[in-house]
């Protein structure tokens, strides 16, 4: 026996107790729920009402161009956009800067049904999501035992933008980091001899909230 709450068409409301510490919702005689001390009972097929989105969660990461299509049962997006990192210059050169980044809260609405993804390339190229972010790359470093760094690039029409690390001054030169760090997407290449590093290509990834 349990404290049931009994709504039907016939009965009305009724309320029978005992000492069990559970709470039945009935219709027609029938328990489609209950709670106790430690949680709900039942499958919750028959609640309605609720508002859209149940807390679930994805993300699709793009790491070469392409099309982002918004899911069904979207609610907000968080996108990260990350330029490329600048090339490292040669003959004891200076490292390239790392690429910017923009991260970005929207709605399903401002999000629409898709989005062009552009990703910035190893040598300073701009990262963008249709015309949402954008974050540019990071210059590259100059050759030839110049003093000439890689700067970082910037992010755009974010929520929050980050400006990407600058290249040290040295020889060796290290590359300019990026949002993710040293040696990963985004991030400026290594000024030596002879050749200098390529930089890193940049990434979007857009993490969905349904």
């Amino acid at each position: 026996m349990a404290t049931i709450i009994n709504a039907d068409t016939s009965d009305g409301l009724k309320l029978t107790s005992d000492t069990s510490g559970l709470i039945e919702f009935q219709s027609g005689g029938v328990t489609k729920a209950g709670v106790n001390a430690t949680g709900l009972t039942g499958d919750g097929s028959q609640l309605t009402g609720l508002p859209e989105g149940g807390g679930n969660y994805s993300i699709q990461v793009f790491t070469s161009s392409g099309t982002y299509t918004r899911p069904a049962g979207l609610v907000k997006a968080k996108i990260t956009v990350v330029g490329g990192g600048g090339n490292g210059g040669s003959n004891n050169g200076r490292g390239g800067g790392g690429g910017g980044t923009a991260v970005l809260v929207v709605d399903s609405a401002t999000l629409g049904a898709s989005q062009t993804v552009t990703i910035g390339a190893g040598g300073g190229g701009t990262s963008s999501f249709g015309t949402l972010a954008s974050a540019t790359g990071g210059s590259n470093g100059g050759s030839n035992n110049t003093s000439t760094i890689g700067v970082g690039g910037i992010g755009s029409n974010g929520t929050i933008n980050f400006t990407g690390g600058s290249a040290v001054n040295a020889n060796p030169s290290p590359g300019g980091t990026s949002f993710f760090g040293a040696f990963t997407y985004g991030a400026g290449g290594l000024g030596t001899y002879p050749t200098g590093t390529a930089g890193i290509a940049g990434i979007i990834f857009v993490e969905e909230f349904f």
